[in-house]
């Protein structure tokens, strides 16, 4: 091979590496890249999907532990006073307060206020019983009365705020 067809024969060489490169080969490369920036994009949303279809499943059993508004303060004066009997306290006086609305929530909240004689450990016992309830119940404050020594009263008074949120 003479040098002229040498030179030619390289010159159509790189100038097809450089054709197969610049329009074959780079442009697979970005399509791959971009198809694997794409799969990220897509398993990130899936990612957010399972999330929020996790969070709609926690909403949806907070949901099923709220109170519905036309039934609240019945099903609530009935579900503080079984949690009463069950830990054996004796009920002086039940008061539902007006229904209030919180800051920057969509729901409406009940108030109970439960009067009751019973020990410290009855106090734990119906406290653990309305917050571990089916519906979602609140102690909001608690207030106790200790008898004077020498009084006739032997027994601890308990008052305690319980509130429920419930579907406005």
């Amino acid at each position: 091979m003479d040098r002229k067809t040498l030179i030619v024969a390289v010159v159509i060489f790189l100038a097809a590496a450089f054709v197969g490169f610049q329009f074959i080969y780079l442009p697979k490369t970005q399509r791959l890249q971009s198809l694997e920036e794409a799969l990220k994009e897509e398993e990130r949303l899936n990612r957010l999907s399972e999330e929020i279809a996790s969070m709609e499943k926690r909403l949806n059993s907070y949901r099923s532990r709220l109170l519905e508004k036309d039934r609240e303060e019945t099903e609530l004066i009935d579900r503080v006073r079984e949690i009463a009997q069950k830990v054996q306290v004796k009920v002086i006086s039940m008061t539902p307060a007006s229904p209030r609305k919180r800051e920057r929530r969509q729901a409406n909240f009940v108030l109970l206020k439960v009067t009751f004689q019973g020990s410290y450990h009855q106090l734990g016992d119906f406290i653990a019983n309305v917050e571990n309830s089916e519906k979602f119940l609140r102690i909001e404050s608690v207030r106790f009365s200790i008898p004077l020594p020498g009084s006739p009263e032997s027994t601890i008074t308990h008052e305690v705020e319980i509130d429920t949120p419930t579907y406005l």
